[in-house]
């Protein structure tokens, strides 16, 4: 935002995006003059360069005529916001993106700790639903996307990775919906389309699908289309914690059960659990619970998150009114996994020592494929970790250890001689 703002006397500047979302004011403090566009951004963008063309390109009659919109925020001699209310409610109306501008063999994407695992099959990120009506406290969708979710067709799904199937040879699918399977029906539908139309692809969902969506006829059916790795959304393990503080729609029994489900797939499929440590009310004791339930659901991987609270959240609120955060954080410096929150029951620096010392227990000293169930994905595990990090002790100690079991005392010897030189 920095760097655009040499332009600002004689263009106009449109920013948008979770940030500027979250924090308008905050965003465009580089700025004497712009424009924010909050949350959800196709109409309010057309919008607001109908009234610049109209203008005849006049910045300051383009900023008055765009005060009088919903879903912006202006700064122009003073900072003036205008709530987003209406969303588009149609969104199988919104054209396919310009993929002719998009560098698809340049296109990486990692998570699962180091994966997906194809990616050398030319990759596309495509999201098929907008919005959530669930209340979990510290997530920021229902403020950019609204309350209502709302879903692409599954019949417009297929279109657009049939074109990219077919002009631009994408064999890699990833969805990045908040939550999938949340119409576990349709879900299935676009499953059973993937399956006849023939096309040869993998997919996978990173951002953590709803437990109580799945039953066993959509994972086989997600299995047959191409899938081959999710994230599910735990969060914590302890139900005090899950339904009272988080407002999370589901008891840590009903979890455990579906839990069971899915891994009765795990050789077929890579399940990753997503966590959160450090939320206000929390004890340590609670903590201790989640990293324990971990250990107990034996999925592949986990993200164990330090509980980062967005604005225009309910956790940002809370946090605001107990006095956890400071209200003048500077958001654009926040960073992932860093703790902000200061609760009588832990600090800061407390949580971060948990969420680190979780990672290494739980994902690399007693992995459960390492320990348990299968040393080659565990190894390929470490291996794409210490590739991503090379300086992830932990990861390679793991591989050395991993091939050892595998009693290949060769490359072991090798990896050996790697960590005494570090």
């Amino acid at each position: 935002i920095e760097k655009v703002s040499t332009y600002q006397k004689q263009s106009l500047i449109i920013i948008g995006g979770g940030y500027p979302t979250y924090e308008p004011e905050d965003a465009l403090k580089y700025l004497e003059k712009g424009i924010v566009v909050i949350g959800e951004g196709e109409d309010t963008v057309k919008r607001i360069l109908k009234i610049y063309k109209d203008s005849k390109f006049d910045l300051e009659k383009t900023y008055k005529t765009i005060e009088n919109l919903e879903g912006v925020a202006i700064k122009n001699n003073g900072f003036l916001e205008k709530p987003k209310k209406d969303f588009i409610e149609d969104i199988n109306a919104i054209p396919f993106p310009a993929h002719e501008y998009v560098h698809y063999s340049d296109i990486l994407y990692g998570r699962f700790n180091a994966r997906p695992t194809h990616m050398d099959r030319k990759t596309a990120v495509m999201t098929t639903s907008r919005g959530c009506p669930c209340k979990c406290i510290f997530c920021g969708v229902p403020s950019f996307w609204g309350k209502t979710i709302r879903f692409r067709s599954p019949e417009n799904v297929l279109a657009e990775m049939k074109l990219l199937y077919e002009k631009y040879q994408i064999r890699h699918f990833i969805f990045n919906d908040s939550n999938f399977t949340f119409d576990r029906n349709r879900a299935k539908i676009i499953c059973r389309k993937i399956i006849n139309s023939g096309m040869d692809i993998k997919w996978c969902s990173p951002d953590g699908m709803a437990i109580w969506t799945f039953d066993k006829e959509l994972v086989d059916l997600m299995l047959e289309s191409g899938c081959y790795a999710f994230s599910v959304g735990i969060e914590s393990g302890n139900d005090k914690v899950l339904r009272k503080v988080l407002q999370k729609p589901m008891s840590l029994k009903k979890m455990k059960e579906k839990i069971k489900l899915l891994t009765r797939f795990r050789k077929k499929i890579y399940i990753s659990g997503l966590l959160m440590l450090g939320i206000p009310y929390e004890t340590k004791d609670q903590m201790t619970d989640t990293i324990n339930l971990a250990y107990e659901l034996e999925l592949d991987w986990y993200e164990f998150a330090v509980t980062l609270p967005y604005p225009n959240t309910p956790l940002w609120d809370i946090c605001i009114k107990e006095g956890y955060i400071d209200e003048e954080q500077d958001m654009s410096d926040v960073k992932f996994l860093h703790s902000y929150i200061e609760t009588p029951e832990f600090s800061a620096n407390e949580v971060k020592e948990i969420a680190y010392n979780a990672n290494i227990n739980v994902n690399f000293i007693n992995n459960v494929n390492y320990v348990k169930y299968d040393i080659d994905r565990a190894l390929e595990d470490f291996r794409k970790v210490s590739s991503r990090y090379p300086g992830h002790l932990f990861a390679q100690y793991m591989i050395y250890k991993s091939l050892l079991k595998k009693r290949e005392y060769e490359e072991a010897e090798k990896m050996k001689n790697q960590l005494i030189g570090i």
